[in-house]
């Protein structure tokens, strides 16, 4: 297997792709937003050892796991996502500007929070505005909920890892960054 490694210019505003540097997004039309990410790519020879041999099966010998799945504590987030968030997973809440994303993100740590230990990082809002937004919806003691203002994944990683929370909101994931990338 090689590695070639090239690089992919991607605009920090609306996400367009482009091959090469530019000083205006064609997309958006915002100056200087594109930033250079390295990406590796494998090549590999077909019908080497390492392919993996595919081999459709019959539905009756596929082996389902019933997955544990977390609830939200609000019914409709519950239905949304199949009875509830599965374990390992990741959800992808969108929506336009201020119509309450994270509030509802919020709203959601908390109640899980009451039995499960939650981490919210807010690349956003201070840890003072989230504090503020929590005592607005949410009148009691939190003890299990951990709020974080950072925008750099690897450093997120690194404390979840150690924190080992059961539930982790990022809000907003175009506010995030890494270096690996």
């Amino acid at each position: 297997m090689k590695l070639k490694i090239s690089s992919s210019f991607v605009c920090q505003q609306c996400g367009y792709d482009s091959p090469q540097w530019l000083g205006r997004c064609p997309e958006c039309g915002e100056w200087n937003s594109l930033k250079e990410f390295k990406i590796n790519k494998s090549k590999s020879k077909i019908g080497s050892s390492s392919d993996r041999v595919l081999i459709p099966k019959k539905i009756n010998e596929v082996k389902f796991s019933s997955k544990m799945r977390l609830e939200t504590g609000f019914s409709e987030v519950d239905t949304v996502t199949g009875g509830g968030i599965v374990d390992g997973s990741a959800t992808l809440l969108a929506g336009d500007p201020g119509i309450g994303k994270s509030t509802l993100l919020l709203q959601i740590a908390l109640s899980i929070a009451k039995n499960n230990s939650v981490l919210y990082v807010s690349g956003e809002e201070s840890e003072d505005q989230i504090a503020g937004r929590i005592s607005r919806v949410f009148k009691g003691k939190q003890n299990n909920l951990l709020i974080l203002n950072a925008n750099n994944v690897d450093e997120i990683v690194s404390i979840a890892e150690e924190k080992k929370p059961k539930f982790l909101i990022i809000d907003s994931i175009q506010t995030m960054e890494s270096e690996k990338l």
